[in-house]
């Protein structure tokens, strides 16, 4: 069983009487890390949004680096051609 599915049938139980006697305290920290869970929660997700949004934006990035060496490439080609025309005229 799950630690935290024991937790809530350990508190469900203190508070229908077949436990021992209800200890607010330990429900307060039972909630306390809930909202903290909750909370680290919320921040992962943010963290796995914001990882998507860079990952496609490197893409991008790549694509668009493959494409400016391409067009570099390109321009040398004609340049030493033109270079080569100038040569033999």
């Amino acid at each position: 069983m799950p630690l935290q599915t024991a937790i809530t049938q350990s508190f469900a139980s203190q508070r229908d009487g077949k436990g021992d006697s209800f200890n607010p305290f330990a429900e307060q920290e039972r909630q306390k890390l809930q909202r903290e869970n909750k909370k680290l929660r919320d921040l992962l997700n943010i963290v796995k949004d914001d990882l998507a949004f860079f990952e496609a934006n490197i893409k991008l990035l790549e694509e668009e680096r493959v494409t400016l060496l391409l067009r570099i490439d390109e321009l040398q080609t004609r340049l030493r051609n033109f270079e080569a025309e100038w040569i033999l005229v």
